[in-house]
């Protein structure tokens, strides 16, 4: 019950050429055995799938969809899922920071401290809350009903986006009952 975007290489360019990122896969921080989903990317890439595109193997938990980019050196992510000790416990903030950095890029970190779905497995992927669109806006997830158990944290999640002045935000309908 996994997907590729949350197992599979994550691209980036160095010298204009792009390079394969092999990150750790746990299943969600362990929730879900992952051994098999963790060799995939290497497997593929011993098959000739990638061609010639080099692959790096990163020694950091992550899956894809908890890191969101605007292609230009900005992180929008959730602490729920990269802070999350079931994923990087050695770590700290500013040491996660600093290997995206690396890895990844990225210079600018946006943070969401809020945010949830009911039975989503990934502790608050950002790839189910928040995307990062053209022209420095962001749609994101919106609950408008007070009564519904998802109304509390992202309510809270829009607070935290409307404080990142720099961004338009569009709110995507909550789905009616």
């Amino acid at each position: 019950d996994t997907w590729a975007r949350d197992f599979g290489p994550v691209t980036i360019y160095e010298d204009s050429k792009p390079v394969l990122l092999d990150f750790t896969f746990t299943g969600w921080g362990g929730k879900f055995e992952a051994a098999l989903d963790n060799q995939i990317t290497a497997k593929l890439h011993a098959a000739g799938a990638f061609g010639k595109t080099p692959l790096r193997t990163v020694d950091l938990i992550l899956e894809g969809g908890s890191i969101e980019s605007d292609g230009q050196g900005t992180l929008l992510t959730t602490a729920e899922c990269l802070l999350n000790p079931n994923r990087n416990a050695r770590l700290n903030k500013q040491q996660v920071e600093a290997r995206l950095a690396t890895e990844l890029g990225f210079k600018k970190f946006h943070w969401l401290e809020n945010g949830w779905l009911a039975g989503d497995d990934t502790d608050a992927h950002i790839d189910t809350l928040a995307r990062l669109c053209p022209d420095k806006t962001i749609l994101y997830v919106k609950c408008d009903d007070p009564a519904d158990e998802h109304f509390p944290a992202l309510h809270n999640m829009e607070d935290e986006l409307q404080k990142l002045l720099e961004y338009s935000l569009i709110p995507l309908p909550w789905p009616k009952a």
